[in-house]
């Protein structure tokens, strides 16, 4: 199989299970800024620094007693100032009525995802901006069948981020296309219209990330580097500490970066 070329170097970096950042820039009233909120400052501080960009996966609900619905507007200007680095995208319901993870692989699924979808998107735009949604998303284990994505990418989604490792399940994808999704870095579905990318690194479990590094700026595949919310808080060194590695050595080479 021919490999596909890039004109230049892809990132993408995300956050997944995002709810707690609005729970706080809501509960703290004497906040003048979003970046306030401790994670929200990080990532901006990376920003500026590396000219990284960042999108936050969303739970509607969650752990804290908290949902969207429950989520301050009063920050929408400043979200949409952002809106070029900063976007926010849909995750999933999270904890349904019998307190598990809502997934949406099976196959009367479908609408029970759009509707989510649509509700997450909804509150998204009411906190931050039209602006600020993202176009790709990382479904909540990434679980989705093949007729619920086929709403969301009519619903103007490009493209999902897969699973860190081949051996995980990756929406609809079955094993052959999954062998050429991680051995030519992307997938096309034509047709849906869907693209997908692997996710390469998982910053709270990465203890050395430049063999993996090397190897896709090597193969110039593009950069795919999440984490979790609750991860954050329990290890923000080494969170934080394996994307600035990351911006560091991809900002060290000479071809173009683009963020997506």
């Amino acid at each position: 199989m021919k490999l596909a070329k890039w004109s230049s170097q892809k990132i993408h970096c995300s956050i997944d299970d995002t709810l707690w950042i609005f729970k706080d820039i809501t509960e703290h009233k004497e906040y003048v800024s979003i970046f306030e909120n401790p994670i929200l400052k990080k990532i901006k501080d990376l920003h500026l620094k590396f000219g990284g960009g960042f999108t936050c996966y969303c739970f509607y609900n969650a752990w804290y007693n908290f949902t969207l619905a429950d989520a301050t507007e009063r920050f929408t200007k400043e979200f949409e100032e952002n809106a070029d680095w900063l976007k926010f995208g849909f995750h999933g319901y999270g904890f349904d009525e019998s307190q598990t993870d809502r997934t949406y692989e099976a196959a009367d699924c479908a609408e029970l995802m759009l509707k989510d979808y649509r509700q997450v998107t909804k509150e998204l735009c009411r906190i931050t901006s039209e602006k600020n949604l993202a176009q790709y998303l990382r479904l909540s284990s990434f679980k989705g069948n093949r007729e619920g994505i086929k709403m969301l990418q009519k619903d103007g989604i490009k493209g999902f981020l897969c699973a860190e490792t081949m051996e995980r399940e990756s929406y609809y994808l079955d094993e052959s296309v999954k062998r050429k999704l991680y051995s030519a870095g992307k997938y096309y579905d034509r047709k849906l219209g869907v693209k997908f990318y692997p996710t390469w690194l998982r910053s709270e479990k990465e203890e050395s990330i430049e063999e993996k590094l090397d190897y896709l700026i090597m193969r110039k595949f593009p950069i795919v580097v999440f984490t979790h919310e609750w991860a954050i808080m329990d290890d923000e060194h080494k969170i934080w500490s394996n994307f600035e590695r990351v911006f560091e050595r991809v900002n060290c080479m000479e071809r173009k970066i683009r963020y997506f």
